[in-house]
């Protein structure tokens, strides 16, 4: 009887732990940047716990089971301070909490990367992130578009496959454009790229343009996002621009040697829920018993034969060092990544180089930087996903007797049947190999008679070629009902440019005035010459030397695509501070492509913006803290989007060689303009 008051006394205690621990609601909202943009990928904490959340693609976020009464939420994300508040969580209800946060003071006094130039983030008035290598995404790193995905507001990166090095959309605030190339421009130490048709001709899979780039070797990330900050690239800055720094080595540093590695693998996920071989026969007898002929007695799990454990493996090699007046830096990466289709995988290896040299007391400046990469990929068919999802699940994978190939297929008879996906995969060869380099080399001249002003060029060069092959064979499913089995394809691309610009930049603070002015004009000249000579080989007299015997075939089909175009670029930009307050810039670009007719080849694209740094005023003092540097940078620009199909304005001649026949083909009679 003793122990009863202390039994009951027990019992009351977990009563009410239970109540406490059911009095639970929900918390949820957006997190947006100071001009209302989603941040995706934010964090979002209940103080005290290790309980979060992030937000989604549009900065939304639920965070479930929040403990009813008075909770406090952090929200974070790189680059911007972090912001607490209080929210009165009631049990069994949903309440929402929304963050705008600002962005971090120290953030504001770096130095960014913009066109042409650098200038202090809180300078800006243009929209510019910069991410570096501290707050990259860490992890297994295959293209360096990972490194930054979910760190930037407004921008969405997307993969637009599964294979590895496979392409991803890059969007920047959204599209500009329903039917034309909606990439944003890409600037490597300088240089720009053409991603405009990085699927060059033929058959050629989409491949990651940043690809060639060991994400080991980037320094830092810069995002121009809006008008004011993408006016000086004019017309192919429409879908805003990424510049990527690459690490330099720098004067007086110690000779370094650093070597990292790791190794992943990885699973899919999910796979989509199906019928087992029992439900199946059991559906195909209640519903179409008139098929049952077409059944067999396996229990295959296609989802589970055409996928695979991805394995990974990558290793980075680094040399660093500097004398007084000069830096170096050398690398070599190797990867070797399967994907999680069976077959798919790439292998590269990456080699960099940066040299940098200060002469005359530092007033000449010249960097040189060389980098690129060996690739090889084995690519998987498209929709053999899908195949082993749909895929009859009582049918073997393998056929001893089977004409296609030892694999179990439909009888040719059978009409719209699909594909063994198993045979699919690897039956198909289909490989691209390829070597891409790209080098730069700038040299910056301060002028001795004129203080502040200095002179700059920049030569660069963009090599890239490789070759595209696929093997189908005769005794592959859908070939054998074709009039000549077997096939083989195969596109040999070289995609040359080469970059000359100069410019003139004049600093000079205006100290009678305390003002500061920033000038800057130049000149510059791309061009592109590629070429893509391909053949399509049908009927090959055997399936032996796959894609090394299209001689034989009885149908053979050769092509030869020469495509060159060139860009002519006047620009230049005013930058005005007053004050530390008041800033105004001015910019005015005018491109002249090849790719418009004679008479439309020109446009002219300006841009200004005004700023005002709210956060120096007096009256805001004693509100600083708090706000960062609020301000406000109204812009306003023309924007103009750079076509990728060369020569539209011409008349365009095809020569079939199999029916010697010659077809005209014309462009619609429009006025073409760049703007």
């Amino acid at each position: 009887m003793k122990n009863f008051p202390r039994s009951i006394v027990a019992l009351m205690a977990m009563l009410l732990l239970a109540g406490q621990i059911s009095a639970q609601g929900t918390v949820k909202g957006t997190a947006t940047d100071d001009n209302g943009e989603a941040l995706i990928g934010a964090t979002v904490l209940l103080v005290g716990t290790s309980r979060g959340t992030a937000t989604d693609f549009n900065g939304n976020y639920v965070l479930e089971n929040v403990p009813a009464g008075e909770q406090q939420l952090m929200a974070s994300y790189t680059g911007y301070a972090n912001l607490t508040q209080t929210v009165m969580v009631a049990d069994g209800k949903e309440v929402t909490l929304n963050f705008q946060l600002g962005e971090d003071i120290e953030v504001l006094e770096e130095v960014v990367v913009i066109g042409y130039g650098t200038v202090k983030k809180d300078d800006a008035t243009g929209a510019v992130n910069a991410v570096s290598d501290e707050s990259f995404n860490r992890g297994a790193i295959i293209s360096p578009d990972q490194l930054i995905t979910g760190k930037i507001a407004g921008v969405q990166i997307t993969a637009n496959s599964g294979e590895p090095g496979g392409q991803s959309s890059i969007r920047i605030r959204g599209g500009t454009s329903v039917n034309a190339n909606n990439e944003p421009l890409y600037v490597i130490d300088g240089v720009p790229i053409d991603n405009a048709g990085i699927n060059p001709g033929g058959f050629q899979a989409g491949r990651n343009p940043l690809n060639f780039l060991n994400p080991e070797d980037i320094e830092t990330f810069t995002v121009l996002k809006d008008a004011s900050a993408t006016a000086i690239y004019g017309s192919r800055g429409a879908n805003g621009v990424i510049m990527i720094t690459t690490k330099r080595g720098k004067a007086g540093d110690r000779p370094r040697i650093s070597y990292n590695a790791w190794a992943s693998v990885a699973e899919a996920v999910n796979t989509v829920e199906v019928l087992n071989a029992d439900q199946f026969r059991s559906l195909v007898t209640s519903a179409q018993p008139e098929n049952l002929k077409l059944l067999q007695n396996a229990d295959t799990d296609w989802q589970n034969e055409v996928l695979q454990s991805a394995f990974g493996q990558n290793h980075n090699l680094s040399l660093t060092g500097g004398g007084e007046s000069f830096g170096y830096r050398a690398s070599i990466g190797y990867l070797n990544q399967d994907g999680i289709l069976r077959t798919s995988n790439t292998e590269r290896t990456n080699f960099s180089l940066n040299y940098n040299h200060n002469m005359l007391d530092n007033s000449l400046k010249v960097n040189f930087n060389l980098k690129g990469a060996f690739t090889k990929d084995r690519i998987s068919p498209n929709g053999v996903i899908g195949a082993g999802v749909a895929y009859n699940p009582t049918l073997p994978i393998l056929d001893p007797g089977s004409i296609f190939g030892g694999y179990y297929e439909y009888p040719i008879s059978v009409l719209n049947a699909g594909t063994n996906p198993v045979a699919e995969l690897e039956q198909t060869l289909d490989q691209n190999e390829g070597v891409r380099g790209l080098g730069n080399m700038e040299i910056n001249y301060e002028l001795p008679f004129i203080k502040g002003l200095s002179a700059k060029v920049n030569v660069g060069f963009d090599i890239n070629k490789g070759e595209r092959s696929r093997f189908l064979p005769s005794t592959i499913r859908f070939q054998l009902n074709s009039a000549n089995p077997g096939e083989v394809r195969a596109e040999n691309y070289t995609r040359i440019s080469s970059l000359l610009e100069t410019y003139l930049t004049y600093d000079k603070p205006l100290e009678s005035i305390n003002s500061r002015l920033n000038f800057l004009a130049g000149y510059s000249y791309q061009d592109f010459n590629n070429s893509f000579p391909s053949y399509v080989a049908n009927g090959l007299p055997n399936d032996f030397f796959g894609v090394n015997n299209p001689s034989g075939a009885e149908e053979l089909q050769v092509r030869n695509s020469v495509i060159e175009n060139r860009l002519i670029s006047f620009f230049g930009r005013v930058n005005f501070d007053v004050s530390n307050k008041y800033l105004f810039t001015a910019t005015l670009r005018r491109d002249g492509s090849s790719r418009f007719g004679p008479n439309n080849r020109w446009g002219i694209f300006p841009s200004a913006a005004l700023g005002w740094k709210i956060s120096e005023e007096p009256f805001m003092e004693g509100a600083a803290s708090d706000c960062a540097s609020a301000g406000a940078s109204p812009a306003t620009r023309k924007l103009g989007i750079t076509i990728t199909s060369p020569g539209i304005f011409r008349e365009t001649l095809w020569l079939n060689t199999n029916s010697e026949t010659i077809s005209l083909l014309r462009s619609a009679l429009r006025p073409s303009t760049p703007t």
